[in-house]
């Protein structure tokens, strides 16, 4: 038995769906409006999206859709937005209504789900979770199709008014509408989501829109935020991207020069290591959930539309925060003795006349993620290049390790550390590895 299946049957009761309906639309707008982390209505600095309680957001995906029975009945129990809540230590939830990239004979009306979004609204607000409520489709606008935005258009002019007073209520308009950036600043284009934007904003003036949901962390993201800078209400407008990009995307420098701009910004899809190619490391953290909490972003993993085992959160998320020092939960639950490879990152230095030669910076830390100095790194490069290499940590727990200058075209390789030695410390003897 799973063990949010054992918390949920030993824990919690299960509330009717009329008394959870009725909570929806008249929860009155409380004194703890939705807080942004950095400041309300300053874009002076770099903000991440917090939830109606101050706090980062920090979430998981839900599905509604008519193909998917298992995920809407997962949906509306609340026992699981509790368990979510209380064992994951998990905010929000972003509720997906997928049925949009289905074909028209095998989805749901906007008429026909919004009950379904009713209840997972009630159930939002007696567990006291923020809901991203995200209309979810690929690529819909791409290449400047379906520029009516139709179907969307109808979808907010009946969710957009009807939860505007609740404040843990977050609206995300459209998922990836384009996988082009440039569809982005296209006249047409622009115009017609400025128009869907503005449509929503009238409708709910006080609730949180978030924009863009970007496919990618592998483009100038700045450049298209820029061309709507002077276009939108920043004090209650975020903008979403997704960590994708595979192989060639390797740091966060994309969505840091957006909030070096100023704007708020959140991850509203990341996945797990190996599930797809377009998911990779990032700033030289294996899973991306370090990544963004090193960075200070709000968050929302992802996982298949019919998975609602939350085996990822239980068996990768959370073993890795607490292993690796970024548990947002109770300090208590990690282990400072154990020697931890918090990240490697792999840099291409030249060193003159054409050569160049590969550098691995490894950083180790104590399982609550203060940095062990004086400890003994050793490790290897393989593939392309070759050798083994070892070291001794500086005070910030890091140390450089490269190979001889080489000439020629580069191929892949990979740097793994295997082993790591520090007084008073253990390693667990996993090899710790990162490709190029």
């Amino acid at each position: 038995m799973l063990a949010h299946e054992n918390y949920h049957r030993s824990h919690f009761i299960i509330f009717e769906t009329s008394a959870m309906k009725s909570l929806v639309q008249t929860l009155p707008t409380l004194c703890f409006a939705l807080l942004l982390v950095g400041g309300m209505a300053s874009k002076a600095k770099a903000q991440t999206l917090g939830g109606a309680d101050g706090e980062v957001i920090r979430g998981t995906p839900i599905v509604l859709g008519k193909q998917l029975p298992g995920s809407v009945t997962f949906a509306e129990d609340i026992s699981n937005w509790i368990y979510l809540r209380d064992v994951c230590k998990l905010n929000t939830v972003r509720l997906c209504w997928v049925d949009p990239w289905y074909e028209i004979d095998a989805q749901w009306t906007v008429e026909e789900v919004l009950p379904h979004i009713d209840v997972c609204v009630a159930n939002a607000t007696l567990s006291g979770m923020n809901i991203i409520i995200n209309y979810h489709n690929i690529d819909e606008q791409g290449g400047g199709q379906n520029l009516d935005f139709a179907q969307c258009r109808a979808f907010w002019e009946a969710v957009a008014p009807r939860y505007q007073d609740n404040p843990l209520v977050i609206y995300e308009i459209s998922n990836e509408p384009t996988f082009n950036m440039n569809d982005y600043l296209e006249t047409s284009f622009k115009s017609a989501y400025l128009d869907l934007y503005n449509d929503v904003r009238d409708a709910a003036p006080f609730r949180q829109i978030i924009l863009f949901s970007f496919s990618t962390i592998g483009y100038p993201l700045d450049e298209v935020v820029r061309g709507y800078e002077n276009e939108l209400d920043w004090e209650f407008t975020s903008i979403a991207y997704h960590m994708y990009g595979g192989k060639r995307v390797r740091t966060s420098d994309n969505v840091t020069a957006i909030m070096r701009d100023g704007h708020r910004v959140i991850c509203t899809e990341w996945n797990y290591p190996g599930t797809f190619r377009y998911v990779s490391s990032v700033d030289g953290y294996e899973v991306n959930s370090e990544t963004l909490e090193a960075l200070g972003n709000a968050w929302v993993d992802w996982r298949n539309w019919d998975d609602t085992t939350l085996d990822e959160i239980e068996q990768i998320l959370i073993p890795d925060a607490m292993l690796k020092g970024y548990w947002w939960g109770d300090s208590s639950d990690c282990e400072s003795t154990d020697a931890v490879v918090r990240s490697i990152s792999i840099a291409i230095q030249g060193t003159g006349r054409g050569a160049k030669r590969a550098e691995a910076t490894v950083q180790i830390s104590d399982g609550c993620g203060d940095p062990i100095a004086n400890a003994l790194v050793e490790g290897e490069f393989r593939g392309f290049l070759q050798g083994q290499h070892s070291g001794i940590t500086d005070a910030q727990g890091n140390i450089t390790l490269n190979t001889e200058s080489f000439k020629g075209k580069l191929e892949t390789f990979e740097f793994c550390v295997t082993n790591v030695t520090a007084d008073g410390y253990q390693f667990d003897g996993q090899e710790v590895s990162q490709t190029y």
